[in-house]
């Protein structure tokens, strides 16, 4: 039986903002639920997405991550088969799964917003909704981020045999100064797709992107990561202390019950 929230979500046109949590990272135990600025990952991107205006589809493995997103009326719950929550499991499988059954058309669009990107904010997920919209052609887009010279593909290096290091790109002899590199951008944190997409699952050559600043684009796959969030988190940079302080409000004003210690 589909349920009200979805039945609206389809009659009207309503993106999908898709929030994946499977409960068996390896690299950091629980690492949906990690805290970044005393806000559990889960938490803030389901506090995002409602905060954008949309109603999220939160999919996971585990009823316990269910129970936490179960907590807000503007939720979707999508529980995910095993097999569909593995290290090598392809994430779009399962908004494969989450469609069935169909109700959706392959022109309607999907932004997959994982947790681990703390710092996304309200607008970003709006903008890759109306960037997908203004590209009715397009059956996938993303956003990007500058890459900071000292970090660019021309410093990027090898660790060769007998402790030495060698450069990746031989394009490194012919420049002279950093100002002479050309920009470069990286994956920002968010995938937008026509569900279209979904048939091949094929990414573009080519693609209509966003661009966000590149302290936004984090994405935690380790305990460095972790950690280097929760720095930036405890700072003063304007976007991400304003996102802060509304997801500590939500939480307040709305009496949500923080994920348990005992799970870890």
């Amino acid at each position: 039986m589909i349920s009200s929230k979805l039945q609206s979500m389809a009659n009207n046109k309503s993106p999908i903002i898709f929030i994946p949590a499977r409960a068996g990272s390896k690299s950091i135990r629980h690492k949906n639920l990690s805290d970044v600025g005393g806000v559990p990952l889960l938490l803030n991107s389901i506090i995002t997405s409602i905060d954008a205006g949309y109603s999220p589809v939160v999919s996971s493995d585990s009823d316990y991550y269910l129970s936490i997103a179960n907590q807000f009326k503007e939720c979707i719950i999508h529980k995910r088969p095993k097999i569909q929550a593995t290290d090598v499991s392809v994430v779009w499988d399962a908004v494969i799964d989450f469609l069935q059954p169909k109700t959706f058309n392959e022109s309607d669009i999907c932004i997959l917003y994982e947790p681990t990107s703390p710092f996304v904010i309200d607008k970003d997920l709006r903008d890759m909704v109306t960037l997908m919209e203004k590209n009715s052609r397009s059956n996938y887009i993303t956003n990007l981020s500058e890459i900071p010279a000292t970090q660019s593909y021309i410093n990027q290096r090898l660790l060769t045999e007998y402790s030495r290091a060698s450069f990746i790109f031989k394009e490194r002899y012919n420049i002279d100064f950093k100002q002479q590199t050309r920009k470069t951008f990286c994956f920002g944190n968010l995938h937008g797709i026509r569900l279209s997409f979904l048939k091949k699952q094929i990414i573009p050559y080519e693609m209509p992107y966003n661009i966000i600043p590149f302290i936004r684009s984090l994405s935690i796959d380790s305990q460095e990561d972790l950690d280097l969030a929760s720095a930036i988190a405890l700072g003063n940079h304007p976007s991400i202390s304003k996102k802060f302080s509304m997801l500590t409000d939500y939480l307040y004003k709305n009496s949500i019950d923080m994920p348990r210690d005992s799970i870890y």
